[in-house]
């Protein structure tokens, strides 16, 4: 049975959102006066949902307002998130052959889109499943 639709991750498959995330965590640690651990660090703790992430990098209550910073700070700078060389000519390929397409992420709805959108590949999507739309995060497998 041929297949009708591609799913596709956002961030470090359509996106490359590296400078997004760690900037976004160097600054939320910063400028709360906690350790900044090195990219390195960082990047190996990337992909949980922040909540999870922060509740493993600060004291116990913080994770919240640490997470509600981490969102405000990504908010306003977008522009950091990039498209991926190719990203555009795959969906457009894709498309071409009638295939619905559509965007799975852990990531918030707003900063997804807008960032799908800033990189001129939301065009191309049917949908954007993001973490709003989902009973459970990873790595809970429902």
């Amino acid at each position: 049975m041929p297949f009708r639709t591609v799913l596709f991750d956002v961030d470090g498959t359509l996106l490359d959102t590296r400078e997004f995330v760690l900037t976004a965590f160097e600054h939320t640690l910063s400028t709360n006066g906690l350790p900044v651990p090195s990219r390195v660090e960082l990047a190996k703790l990337v992909g949980p949902p922040l909540e999870l992430l922060y509740a493993r990098l600060a004291a116990l209550g913080e994770a919240d307002r640490l997470t509600a910073a981490h969102r405000a700070f990504q908010k306003e700078h977008l522009d950091l998130s990039v498209a991926y060389e190719g990203a555009a000519d795959v969906l457009r390929e894709l498309h071409g052959r009638g295939l619905r397409l559509a965007a799975v992420t852990s990531r918030s709805g707003m900063t997804s889109r807008r960032t799908l959108e800033l990189a001129g590949l939301l065009t191309r999507l049917e949908a954007v499943i993001s973490a709003e739309d989902a009973p459970a995060l990873k790595p809970d497998p429902a």
